[in-house]
């Protein structure tokens, strides 16, 4: 009789830190991130051990990725879903939500972001220079 496969941990990096996500439910992240700055997203299937799966794993399909406030952070996801860079724009607020399916069993997460406003020059002093 064939080995089962082994249980499939999925797992999303957020610029190399991982947090196992839940299957069937969704895991909620809070992130803070500055203006200019990218975070780096990435799917990773581990077994229990925290081993990656032998032989890989393909999620059913491709992962999906998407945010719901564009024009505070860029959110580019690779071809393959595996992969996902969010850039901060401005600041404000963004939820990133990611979805992957593996061997029927559905992950999601939501990334909740905060990215600060700078902070607003405030003009302290004039000097007047007589010519």
């Amino acid at each position: 009789m064939p080995k089962p496969p082994p249980k499939v941990n999925v797992w999303l990096f957020i610029d190399g830190a991982g947090v196992k996500l839940r299957t069937g439910s969704t895991t909620t992240i809070s992130e803070s991130v500055t203006i200019g700055n990218k975070m780096n997203l990435s799917l990773g299937f581990l077994d229990n051990g925290g081993r990656p799966v032998s032989p890989p794993v393909t999620p059913d399909t491709t992962p999906t990725w998407s945010n719901t406030a564009p024009t505070v952070e860029r959110l580019i996801p690779s071809v393959d879903g595996l992969q996902a860079v969010a850039t901060a724009l401005a600041g404000g607020s963004d939820v990133i939500n990611l979805s992957v399916v593996v061997r029927g069993a559905n992950s999601r997460a939501i990334i909740q972001v905060v990215i600060p406003a700078p902070p607003q020059q405030v003009l302290t002093s004039v000097v007047i220079n007589a010519t």
